[in-house]
């Protein structure tokens, strides 16, 4: 059975898409006659359960297994280690440095935008400043303006408070005659 006929059937048996790892003691361990095809594959094995076991001994969040197994198969350029049917590894270098290239450009796109994006926002919080110091002025020269003027009204009042005063006695002084 292939690779691709092994995987369908775990994972029918597993209900989700069997683990590389699930896949690989599949196709390299005889459970009939409880041993390895190889001493390569067994020690391959091992080696993926390790690295899982450990890093969750050590506190680390656990590689997944595919990290797992790529890690231990050593991917070569151009090959998909143990999967054969259905999976489509980059084509070369040259398109996964073309790809890189893609994504380099994109990421520098989207931080040419953040910044001008952010450069807008500083002009736009500076003018906010601007016109905040401009109403503090205007309400500190209306306050100013406010205070001058209930000093002429309070002079005023005063003013006319002389004038009822003299007005009163000029108008007792004409009654008594």
């Amino acid at each position: 059975m292939s690779f691709a006929q092994n995987r369908h059937v775990l994972s029918q048996g597993y209900g989700k898409q069997a683990s590389p790892i699930e896949l690989w003691y599949h196709t390299h361990y005889n459970s009939n006659t409880r041993s390895w095809a190889t001493e390569i594959a067994q020690q391959k094995y091992d080696a993926m359960v390790r690295m899982r076991s450990e890093s969750t001994l050590e506190g680390s969040t656990p590689p997944i297994d595919d990290e797992s197994f790529e890690r231990v198969m050593s991917r070569r350029s151009g090959y998909a280690p143990g999967f054969n049917y259905g999976v489509v590894p980059p084509s070369s270098r040259f398109a996964c440095h073309k790809a890189c290239e893609a994504q380099v450009r994109e990421a520098d796109l989207m931080a040419a935008e953040a910044a001008a994006q952010a450069e807008q926002a500083v002009k736009k919080v500076a003018k906010m400043r601007a016109q905040a110091q401009d109403a503090a002025r205007d309400a500190a020269a209306v306050r100013a303006a406010f205070a001058e003027q209930e000093l002429r009204l309070k002079a005023l009042e005063e003013r006319m408070a002389r004038m009822d005063a003299i007005l009163a006695a000029m108008q007792a002084e004409r009654s008594s005659r």
